[in-house]
């Protein structure tokens, strides 16, 4: 099989706003761009890949079965790509709190109270380091959750819960 190399993401983006409206001057208009370089980026796309991605129609456009199946996969990728960039530098207005421990902890116990966190306090944004040993502090969280009496030299500690451990084993 030819594997194929990823086309210019800016191609990707020209194409997703260009399936979703299926109409080149539309497209233009969303991304600041004359028609004719929306039209030109589409047809070095299909150049790229090696297929026709839209039929040209007398009024608009409409996708190709290989559009159809090549349109939620772009969108899906430059949706997370948004996303993971508002997340991450979209803080600004937000007091980061960093946050160190385990995954179990996070999601069996931290995650079901983050909405309502989220309600309670909009200023913060909570950033959540899973990790599986206990290591050394690194001053990049603002606090860790750990397991354990609270017998931590140089750190304060607090109780947050009063689970009951039990072993648990199997006689097969």
């Amino acid at each position: 099989m030819n594997k194929k190399s990823l086309p210019p993401l800016n191609w990707l983006h020209t194409f997703e706003v260009s399936a979703r409206c299926l109409n080149f001057t539309h497209a233009a208009e969303e991304l600041c761009l004359t028609q004719g370089a929306v039209s030109q980026q589409i047809r070095l796309l299909e150049s790229h890949l090696g297929v026709s991605l839209f039929k040209r129609l007398p009024r608009g456009l409409s996708l190709t079965e290989e559009g159809r199946s090549y349109f939620p996969v772009v969108k899906d990728a430059i949706s997370r790509l948004a996303v993971g960039t508002n997340e991450i530098f979209s803080q600004q207005d937000k007091q980061l709190i960093k946050v160190c421990g385990s995954l179990s902890f996070f999601s069996h116990w931290l995650a079901p109270k983050l909405a309502s966190f989220s309600v309670a306090y909009p200023h913060y944004g909570i950033r959540y380091v899973s990790n599986i040993w206990v290591q050394a502090l690194d001053d990049e969280e603002d606090m860790e959750i750990r397991w354990g009496h609270g017998e931590w030299p140089g750190l304060i500690s607090q109780r947050l819960t009063w689970d009951n451990l039990v072993p648990v084993c199997s006689l097969n």
